[in-house]
Order: structure tokens, then sequence, then C-alpha cells
């Protein structure tokens, strides 16, 4: 049965961009929360007991965690006040007592943060934040000082190589193109995710792991591959409408709609998943 998205932009210039987002960001992590969840305990999250979640954002993913694992601690930072405030309220709602939101900056830790030796942590996480931070290197740096002997850190990035569909499909190009374009735009780093095991290793970690991420529409689900796809691209001509046009908008649907159910096509999104040992 066709799943029909036709009308699913027909209001978009009257939703706000924050609530647009806000609805993606929760998207994002309902589609990815189970596989990167699972990532994280088979490379230590298991036997973590605190745990740093950096770019935090509005809270969502840290929260879900916090709610399975009430065993463990949670400490989510972003260096925008208005994510934090967010979280904060999203904490106040759901009663969690063991994940505290702070507004840091990874890039410029405050004195305060970085005095509290006593607290450092078994984990920390990187979910799609590394990518718009132009010093890798340095919060590499940092972050190992943060890490208790033998603590992991696990990163959730990109690789627009890694990004293609079977068989090949103009439309999907399209969409490529548009995130390549967007990612340029705002100095997005679409191609960290296949540098950062180079990365890790000279900053001195080992253990260094990869895994493609495909976030197929066999992994996650026919309707919530469509809904990813297009909502995506929605926030693209949003931000950036010269990325994608409303009529390439039109294009993607019907490709979503129409095409994306075949069982012969199939393709792979352009994350990884990486994780590493101090």
């Amino acid at each position: 049965m066709k799943t029909s998205f036709g009308n699913m932009f027909s209001d978009i210039h009257n939703v706000e961009l924050e609530q647009l987002m806000s609805d993606f960001l929760r998207l994002q992590v309902n589609v990815s929360f189970k596989k990167h969840k699972g990532f994280m305990m088979t490379h230590g999250l298991d036997t973590s007991k605190r745990v740093l979640d950096v770019g935090t954002g509005n809270g969502y993913f840290c929260g879900k965690l916090a709610q399975l694992s009430p065993h463990m601690q949670f400490i989510g930072i972003d260096f925008k006040k208005e994510m934090i405030d967010e979280a904060m309220k999203t904490q106040a709602t759901q009663g969690l007592s063991n994940v505290q939101w702070l507004h840091e900056d990874i890039t410029n830790l405050s004195p305060q943060f970085l005095s509290k030796k006593k607290e450092y942590f078994d984990g920390v996480i990187f979910r799609f934040v590394l990518v718009h931070i132009k010093e890798v290197e340095s919060v590499l740096k940092t972050t190992r000082q943060l890490l208790k002997p033998n603590g992991m850190v696990w990163f959730f990035s990109i690789e627009l190589d890694y990004m293609n569909s079977e068989p090949q499909y103009p439309e999907f190009e399209l969409y490529k193109r548009a995130t390549e374009k967007l990612y340029r735009t705002f100095g997005i780093n679409g191609h960290l995710g296949g540098r950062l095991p180079a990365m890790l290793k000279k900053a001195g970690y080992r253990d260094i792991y990869l895994e493609k991420d495909s976030m197929s529409k066999e992994e996650i689900g026919l309707e919530n591959y469509q809904r990813f796809m297009l909502s995506e691209a929605a926030l693209f001509h949003r931000y950036a409408p010269n990325s994608i046009t409303k009529k390439e908008l039109e294009v993607l649907t019907r490709f979503a709609t129409e095409i994306v159910p075949k069982p012969h096509y199939h393709a792979t999104y352009g994350n990884v998943m990486i994780s590493a040992r101090q």
C-alpha cells in the first residue's frame, strides 16, 4: 500500500522554521535511536556510569537514553542556550533525575566545567555535531582530557561518499546534490565521517571502529524512510532555497511516493557510526 505525501508540504511556508526543525530532529532520533543505542552498547555503553552528550540540542536523544538507563548519569551540553532551555523543559515534564543540562561550548569549555576532575566521564557522545565544528582536532584532544582511563567516545557523523541508490535514479542524485549544496552553504563537513578514524588515531585514541549506518527503508521502515527524505528536503528548501527549489520538492515527493516503495529500489544514506577508546 502506497503512502501519499502529496499534501505534505502544502503549508510548508506557514509553519515556523523552528517547529519544522524540531519535528525533524525528533524524527531523526526516532528512526535511528535503536540502532545508535545498540552500537554504543556493543562498544562500551553497557559498562558506563557517567556519559556526556555533546551538542545535545533539544535533549531528545540524551533524554531517551536517560529514561532507559536509570542506573547511569548523563550530562547534555550545547552552546545554544535556547536548546538547553528546551531540554530542561523536557526533563521537567518527564521527571528525569539522572540527566543534567548545561550551557557549554565544547570548543571553549568553562573553567568550572573543566575543574571537576573527579567527575570525568566513562563515555562521550558526538551525534551529528562535529560536522559543524572547524576545530575538530582540538575538540578530539579536549575530549580525551574529559575521559576516564579506557573511556569510550562515540561519533555519529556524515560521509556523503556512502550516499547512493541502486539502481541510480536522477531524483536521488537531485536529493544528494541538494544535501551537498546546503552543506557547502553552511560550512558543514559532509565528508568528516570517512576522515575521523585517521584523525582519532593521530589524536591518540585506540580500538577505533567504523560502521556504516545505511538508514535504508529495510532498516527504518518504508514510511519513516519516505518521511525522513522529504522532511529533510523541505528543511533544505526553507534554510537555503538555492539548494532545492519548490518544483524539485515536488519531483522528490513523486519519487518518494511512486519509486521508493518498489522492491528493486535500494539506497543508503551517508551516515557512519564510530567508536574509539581513550
